[in-house]
């Protein structure tokens, strides 16, 4: 007598949502119009607002990403 098979489930890797690039400006509350890049070469992260030509930067690391680019600029904002 043998044993019955086993079904194994197939492991489907699940999505990963990807980050965000295009935020508001906290300048002049325009949406989707901050771009933030960081230069891993010169270790700093920049941020420009295309509407109002506002701009920020930062020191970054080589963790830092978009998102750290831009909350940093809404925490120099919030402290004026």
């Amino acid at each position: 007598m043998g044993r019955r098979r086993v079904k194994r489930r197939i492991n489907i890797p699940k999505r990963q949502s990807r980050l965000e690039k295009r935020f508001n400006c906290p300048v002049c509350n325009h949406e989707n119009v901050v771009q933030c890049t960081v230069k891993k070469t010169l270790m700093k992260g920049f941020a420009n607002c295309s509407v109002c030509e506002a701009s920020f930067a930062c020191d970054a690391n080589k963790l830092t990403t978009g998102i750290d680019v831009y909350s940093a600029w809404v925490d120099e904002c919030c402290k004026r």
